[in-house]
């Protein structure tokens, strides 16, 4: 073989040792970032897990449909029922999520506590119930705490612009839709409409000892073709949400 046909053939090799090891840096990187759905955490980090309260069926206590599943938080103080078709998955990182993490895991800003309900099966859209804890400090009325976040957003949206001046900056009063005070559990309650671009989010926000709770679920959802029986399902979530004490 003279040196010209070697060298061809060395060269050969190389090109394919740079194919395959970029084709395994590709599959390599793909693993690494792929982003995860609705469902708890995989192996998430011990440096940003923290503890959460344990959360178990109370004993003695039987849900009023034999369909449904119990959910009871002490440290908390409060209980609620689910389809046992659904599961309840509370968040257990906290900090800012990661863009492939769902934020159902991850406790954000004052969230004490956060377990989301989910259906196991679906067909279009998964239906969901979610349960924020979050603190009241200051003791404020639920009035005063949601004109406290309300006014909070707004210095927010400020600064954004400041920051990124093509940014739309959106504040928590551009999505508002709307508002209604009701009464919930015997408490004054606030029933808000979110906007939430393709769909909208109803959510109930309470206050009672020291804590504020926010119960969101789907409003109107033109893209779930069982719009109606998730809807069905969420009302009778809400309606089984009692406080224990």
């Amino acid at each position: 073989m003279n040196q010209r046909g070697f060298v061809n053939i060395v060269l050969i090799l190389i090109g394919v040792i740079i194919i395959v090891g970029g084709i395994g840096y590709f599959v390599l990187r793909n693993n690494q970032t792929l982003p995860t759905t609705r469902g708890p955490e995989q192996a998430p980090s011990p440096t940003n897990t923290i503890t959460q309260p344990t959360s178990t069926p109370p004993q003695g206590q039987i849900p009023q449909n034999q369909n449904m599943s119990i959910y009871q938080n002490v440290t908390y103080g409060f209980r609620v029922e689910y389809p046992k078709t659904w599961e309840a998955i509370e968040a257990t990182i906290k900090g800012v999520p990661k863009q492939s993490t769902w934020a159902g895991n991850v406790l954000q800003g004052d969230e004490l506590h956060k377990v989301t309900f989910l259906e196991k099966e679906y067909g279009v859209w998964q239906a969901d119930f979610a349960v924020r804890v979050l603190p009241n400090s200051e003791n404020l009325s639920i009035k005063q705490w949601r004109e406290a976040q309300l006014q909070k957003s707004d210095a927010e949206q400020v600064q954004c612009r400041k920051e990124n001046p093509e940014s739309p900056c959106l504040s928590a009063r551009d999505l508002q839709r709307g508002e209604e005070q009701i009464t919930f559990n015997g408490l004054t309650a606030y029933k808000i409409s979110i906007f939430g671009f393709d769909h909208t989010r109803e959510c109930i926000q309470v206050i009672k000892n020291k804590f504020v709770y926010d119960l969101c679920y789907d409003g109107a959802n033109p893209n779930d073709p069982d719009f109606d029986k998730h809807r069905e399902i969420t009302t009778d979530i809400l309606a089984s949400f009692k406080f224990l004490n």
